[in-house]
């Protein structure tokens, strides 16, 4: 019996997962000004997938649409300002698809040395924890995804306790074979800081 239910339960999850490749990216990050690379700049990557869970085996749940994070990494720039996110296969669930990618660009946690660029630290801490480390640039907040994004979420500069960020959506790039971006950060000025 127990051999049955262990094949039973192996059938389910063999034909319920699949594997996905997510497409290269080489992101860069420049000064707005001089147009110069910018080095040492964190950055947190996030991908996340979108599906429906069920309840039991047939039926849907009340809110069938759930997120979930699959991939989380930290990265900094290099001399260049350049990040390279390399191609990887991942293991989605039946009713699941890739949706988006959030990039959090010179924008960390307020914790200690010791976990500087941890991504673990990093999504678990609060938004008011966040600060931008190369203090003489604002953030970016780069959000990719395999479709269009709608209207209303439009290309803007935020403040957000202490912490100043721009939001970039970029339709479709996920969607490409690879795809490069190009992020330029502006120097947060005196004008700013007041926002």
């Amino acid at each position: 019996m127990k051999n049955i239910l262990m094949a039973i339960s192996f059938f389910l999850i063999a034909f319920n997962i699949y594997a996905e490749d997510v497409r290269p990216l080489s992101l860069t990050v420049l000064d707005a000004e001089t147009g110069e690379p910018v080095p040492n700049v964190p950055v947190y990557y996030e991908l996340l997938t979108a599906g429906r869970e069920r309840f039991l085996l047939f039926f849907w749940k009340i809110d069938p649409v759930v997120y979930r994070p699959i991939i989380r990494k930290a990265y900094t720039t290099d001399n260049a300002g350049r990040v390279t996110i390399s191609a990887e296969s991942v293991s989605l669930r039946k009713h699941e698809q890739l949706f988006e990618e959030r990039m959090y660009i010179n924008i960390d946690h307020n914790r200690d040395k010791l976990n500087k660029y941890d991504a673990d630290v990093f999504f678990s801490s609060k938004h008011d924890q966040w600060h931008n480390p190369v203090s003489d640039y604002m953030g970016v907040i780069l959000c990719t995804a395999t479709r269009a994004f709608g209207s209303d979420q439009i290309r803007g500069v935020k403040r957000n306790k202490g912490i100043m960020f721009e939001s970039i959506f970029v339709d479709n790039s996920l969607a490409k074979k690879s795809d490069a971006i190009e992020i330029q950060l502006k120097r947060e000025d005196e004008s700013s800081r007041d926002l």
